[in-house]
């Protein structure tokens, strides 16, 4: 057992607090929102900065990889044969991100989020981003998303 093992069973709160760290920061936080809101829940780099015009790229780029190092997001590539019109990496949620998302009930806002996605005016190319191939997610993402997505048809 090590020392953040035994903090861990002696204090939840001390995990909490671990656990919401990277979600606290309000570029994150965005993030997390557009892949949510995303139809796929697997944006592109271009589709966050689309999406978050207030924030520029290496920001954003910045706060992907801090998300990655948490092991919320990962980055996923299309297997398809590259376009150099339309992305092949993109951003989806890993199994421990769905975890950590459910605990803080951020998969409850996933029909918030979609239809923040789907309001937003978008350009041709964008149009064109969302609708390029995109890899599958982990099976236990989808179904937990899929919940989610389905109770927006209710």
């Amino acid at each position: 057992m090590t020392d953040s093992d035994a903090v861990e069973s002696t204090n939840p709160l001390d995990r909490q607090r671990e656990l919401m760290n990277p979600l606290s920061h309000e570029t994150r936080h965005q993030i997390i929102q557009v892949m949510l809101g995303h139809p796929a829940h697997l944006p592109s780099t271009a589709e966050f900065d689309y999406f978050l015009p207030d924030t520029t790229p290496t920001d954003i780029g910045a706060q992907l990889d801090r998300l990655r190092e948490a092991e919320i997001l990962d980055e996923y590539t299309s297997e398809t044969e590259h376009d150099t019109d339309v992305p092949h990496a993109f951003y989806g949620p890993t199994e421990y991100g769905i975890e950590v998302l459910g605990e803080f009930n951020y998969l409850r806002g996933v029909p918030i989020a979609r239809a923040v996605i789907q309001q937003t005016k978008t350009t041709e190319t964008i149009d064109q981003y969302m609708a390029a191939p995109r890899p599958s997610l982990p099976a236990d993402v989808r179904d937990a998303l899929r919940l989610k997505d389905n109770e927006e048809n209710r």
